[in-house]
C-alpha cells in the first residue's frame, strides 16, 4: 500500500465520504470519528470505524478499526430484539417491564388496543399514574408499595386489582408483580403480569345468582311441600272419618235392607206375583251391590294412606295368583292364559297385586261371551319399561272413551 493512493487501494472510497473528513480535520485541527463499510466483495461486508486527526507537524493520521463482528453482534441482537418484540406485543395478557424507580419501559400492545390504549400513555411514566388509573387515585399509594414489597421477596407479589378501559369501564385482573435480578443480586427491573378475569368473574357472580335463585326456588319448593303435606294430612284425617261414617253409618242401614227384603222373601214370598219377586230381588241385588261399592271405597281408602314398599316384584307369578283364583271362581269357563317372561320389576307388591286383579279381573269378565277367550300379559318389546294386558272380549267405541271414564 505504500507510495499508492487510498482511491488505489480501496476503490470508491471517495463515495464514503472519506475525504471530506480528512478535509474537515485539515482546517478544524479537530479529531473526528467516522464509521464505514467496505465491501470486500460480493459475499463479505467490512465495517471500518476511522479515527482521524492532525499531528502539530500538520499531517493527517487516520487509524481504523475493523469493527465488523461487532457490527455483525449488534445486528443479530436487534434482530432477537425485533422477533422479541413481535411475540412480546402480541401476547394477549398484558405485561411491563418497569425500571426499578417504577417507571414503564416496556408494554405489550394487544392488551392497551382491547382496552383502548396506545403505548406511549404508558412508556417514560410512572406506572401508578398510567391512564388506566386515572379514576383510581388510591393506586397511585397502593403501586409503590408493591413494588417495595416485590423488591424484598422471591417470587412474584399476587393481587386482584380493578382497572378502566379507555371508554371508563371498569375490569378486573389477576396481577402478578415480580422483582427480576442479575447474578450479583442487583435489581434490574419489575415484571408485571396480569390476567382479565372479568367475564370469569361475571359468570361466576352469574353462577352465584343461580344457586341463590335455586336455593330460594328450593326453600319455596319445600315450603309448598310443607302445606301439600299438610293438606294431604288434613285430607287424610277426612277420608278416615268418612271411612268410619261409611263403615259404621252406611252399613246399618243397608243391612236393614238387605235383611228385611230377605225375610219378606221367605216368609211372604208365595204370596209376591212374578213383578213383585222382581222388583225385591232387584232390592237386594241393589243393596249387595252397594255393600261391595263401600268394601271398595274402604280398600281404597287403605291403600291410600300406605306407605309404599319398594321391593323386587315378579309380575308373572302374580298374574297367575290372581288367574288361579278366577279359574276357581268359574271353572266351567276355559280361557287362554299368555303370559311373558321376565317380568320383573320394582314396586310396592301390595299395589301391584291389586292393580292386576282389577285389570286381570276385568279381562275375565269381559271376555265370558267368547267361545275362544283369550287374556295376554307382556312387557313391550321396544320399551321394557312398559307392560301391557290385552283380551278379545267386548270392546268399546273410542269415541265414547271419555263418557265411559
Amino acid at each position: 500500500m505504500i507510495g499508492r493512493s487510498v482511491r488505489e487501494v480501496f476503490p470508491g472510497v471517495e463515495a464514503l465520504g472519506l475525504f471530506e473528513v480528512f478535509r474537515r480535520v485539515w482546517h478544524s485541527g479537530e479529531p473526528m470519528r467516522h464509521p464505514v463499510n467496505l465491501y470486500r466483495d460480493e459475499n463479505l461486508t467490512l465495517w471500518v470505524e476511522n479515527y482521524v486527526f492532525k499531528l502539530p507537524s500538520g499531517e493527517i493520521v487516520a487509524v481504523y478499526e475493523d469493527t465488523t463482528e461487532r457490527k455483525q453482534a449488534e445486528e443479530a441482537l436487534r434482530e432477537r430484539e425485533a422477533r422479541y418484540r413481535a411475540v412480546f406485543n402480541q401476547q394477549f395478557q398484558f405485561m411491563a417491564i418497569l425500571s426499578p424507580e417504577g417507571i414503564t419501559q416496556e408494554i405489550n400492545e394487544l392488551p392497551l388496543q382491547v382496552a383502548g390504549f396506545k403505548r406511549e400513555d404508558f412508556v417514560g411514566k410512572p406506572f401508578w399514574r398510567s391512564p388506566s388509573w386515572k379514576n383510581l387515585p388510591e393506586w397511585q399509594k397502593i403501586w409503590p408499595k408493591r413494588l417495595a414489597e416485590a423488591a424484598g421477596i422471591e417470587g412474584p407479589v399476587q393481587t386482584e386489582d380493578i382497572y378502566q378501559t379507555l371508554e371508563g369501564t371498569t375490569r378486573h385482573a389477576d396481577v402478578a408483580t415480580t422483582a427480576i435480578r442479575d447474578e450479583a443480586g442487583e435489581l434490574l427491573f419489575f415484571l408485571v403480569q396480569a390476567s382479565d378475569t372479568t367475564e370469569r368473574r361475571w359468570a361466576e357472580q352469574e353462577r352465584i345468582e343461580l344457586m341463590q335463585e335455586i336455593q330460594q326456588l328450593n326453600t319455596e319448593l319445600e315450603q309448598r311441600v310443607q302445606k301439600r303435606t299438610a293438606e294431604l294430612e288434613s285430607a287424610n284425617k277426612e277420608l278416615e272419618s268418612f271411612s268410619y261414617s261409611v263403615s259404621h253409618d252406611l252399613r246399618a242401614p243397608l243391612r236393614a235392607i238387605d235383611g228385611f227384603s230377605q225375610a219378606l222373601v221367605e216368609d211372604y214370598g208365595d204370596q209376591l206375583d212374578e213383578t213383585a219377586s222382581d222388583y225385591l230381588r232387584r232390592v237386594r241385588d241393589g243393596a249387595q251391590r252397594m255393600g261391595m261399592l263401600i268394601d271398595d271405597l274402604l280398600q281404597l281408602s287403605r291403600m291410600s294412606r300406605g306407605e309404599l314398599q319398594l321391593e323386587d316384584v315378579d309380575l308373572g307369578k302374580i298374574a297367575e295368583a290372581v288367574l288361579v283364583e278366577l279359574e276357581a271362581s268359574d271353572p266351567d269357563r276355559r280361557v287362554e292364559f299368555i303370559l311373558d317372561e321376565n317380568m320383573r320389576v320394582r314396586g310396592d307388591a301390595r299395589l301391584l297385586g291389586v292393580m292386576l286383579e282389577n285389570l286381570l279381573g276385568n279381562a275375565w269378565k269381559f271376555t265370558n261371551r267368547e267361545d275362544k277367550s283369550q287374556i295376554i300379559f307382556k312387557r313391550q318389546v321396544d320399551n321394557p319399561q312398559v307392560f301391557y294386558i290385552r283380551d278379545n272380549g267386548v270392546g268399546f267405541d273410542m269415541r265414547y272413551a271419555d263418557k265411559l271414564f
